[in-house]
C-alpha cells in the first residue's frame, strides 16, 4: 500500500511539472443555462410531530401551515392514510380530523373520519372521500397545510398514538368501504378457507381482468357474528402482494353492528398482479383468499 501511494505522487508531480512545459493555443468557454425542475410532489418538513392534550370531553385543536406541499408538475395525487393507532390508559375517545390545503389559486379541504376510536364505536358516512379513501388530485402550486382535529366522548387517562402516512402519486391499490352488506345474491360468491358461522369472508370473484385504467375491482364482504357485541369493533384489511409479501394496502375500520351482526362490504380495487386479501376480526381470528388481476 505505501509503495503504491507512492507511485501516484510522483506520477502527479511529472504531470503537473510537464504542464509548466506547454504552450497554450487556444481556449475553451463554456456557457449554458439550467432548467432542471422538480418532479412529482414533495412535503416540507418530511416528519410533522403534533402534540394533542386532551382535557375535555369534547373540542377542537387547530395547527397552522405545519407544512409545506408543493405540486412541480401540472397536476399530482396525495393521499392522507392512518396506519397506526396505539392507546394506552383506561380512556374513550373518537377522534376525527380535517386538512386543508391551501394555495394562492386554490383550497382543498380533506374530511378524515374516525381517525381513531377508543373503546368507543364511530360511525361514518360511506361515501368515498377523495385524499382521504382514495387519492385527491391536486393541481401545480404551493400549499400550505392547516390540520385541526376534533374530538368527543372523551373520558379517562392514558396516551394515544396515531401515525398518518401522507401517500404522493397513484397507489397500487385500495380498499374502499361501499356499504354494510351486498344487494345482490352471495349464493355464488367465493367463501375464504376458515370461514365459519361466526365469521366469514366472501369475494365476488377470485379473478377479474383490469379495465382501461388499469385496474380491477372486486366486492368482499367480511361479517362477524356477535349477539351480545364487543367493544373492539375494528376490522383490519390488508392486502399482501402474493410475489413478495409486500402490503399494498391496508385499512382499520371501525364496523356498526347491524341486528346480530357486525359487517362491512369492500371494493378491492387493485392493478394487475396478484394477492392476497386478509382481514382480522376484533377477535383476533384472521381470514384469507387468494384474489388475481389479469391484464
Amino acid at each position: 500500500m505505501k509503495n503504491r501511494i507512492v507511485v501516484i505522487l510522483i506520477l502527479g508531480v511529472i504531470a503537473i511539472v510537464s504542464l509548466a512545459y506547454l504552450e497554450s493555443i487556444g481556449v475553451i468557454n463554456i456557457r449554458g443555462i439550467v432548467r432542471v425542475h422538480e418532479e412529482g410532489i414533495n412535503v416540507n418538513p418530511s416528519i410533522i410531530n403534533i402534540e394533542l392534550n386532551i382535557e375535555s370531553e369534547s373540542g377542537k385543536q387547530v395547527y397552522e401551515n405545519i407544512a409545506t406541499i408543493k405540486v412541480h408538475e401540472r397536476e399530482g395525487l396525495i393521499l392522507f392514510k392512518p396506519i397506526e393507532r396505539r392507546a394506552k390508559g383506561n380512556i374513550s375517545l373518537i377522534l376525527n380530523g380535517e386538512v386543508i390545503l391551501k394555495s394562492k389559486e386554490k383550497t382543498y379541504t380533506i374530511k378524515m373520519p374516525c381517525l381513531m376510536s377508543v373503546n368507543s364505536p364511530c360511525f361514518r358516512v360511506l361515501n368515498i372521500i377523495p385524499g382521504y379513501d382514495v387519492p385527491l388530485k391536486l393541481s401545480q402550486g404551493e400549499y400550505n397545510v392547516t390540520l385541526k382535529l376534533l374530538w368527543s366522548r372523551a373520558l379517562g387517562e392514558g396516551e394515544i398514538q396515531l401515525k398518518i402516512i401522507i401517500v404522493a402519486g397513484e397507489g397500487k391499490a385500495y380498499l374502499i368501504p361501499i356499504g354494510q352488506r351486498p344487494m345482490e345474491e352471495t349464493r355464488s360468491w367465493v367463501v375464504a378457507n376458515g370461514s365459519t358461522k361466526c365469521f366469514a369472508l366472501l369475494v365476488d370473484k377470485v379473478k377479474v381482468k383490469a379495465s382501461s385504467d388499469g385496474f380491477g375491482e372486486i366486492k368482499a364482504w367480511a361479517w362477524m357474528f356477535s349477539p351480545t357485541g364487543c367493544k373492539n369493533n375494528i376490522f383490519v384489511f390488508k392486502l399482501i402482494n402474493a410475489k413478495n409479501g409486500d402490503i399494498v394496502a391496508e385499512l382499520e375500520l371501525p364496523v356498526e353492528k347491524s341486528g346480530l351482526y357486525y359487517q362491512v362490504l369492500l371494493l378491492v380495487k387493485a392493478k394487475i398482479g396478484g394477492y392476497i386479501l386478509e382481514v382480522t376480526y376484533p377477535t383476533k381470528v384472521k381470514l384469507s383468499i387468494k384474489l388475481v388481476i389479469e391484464g
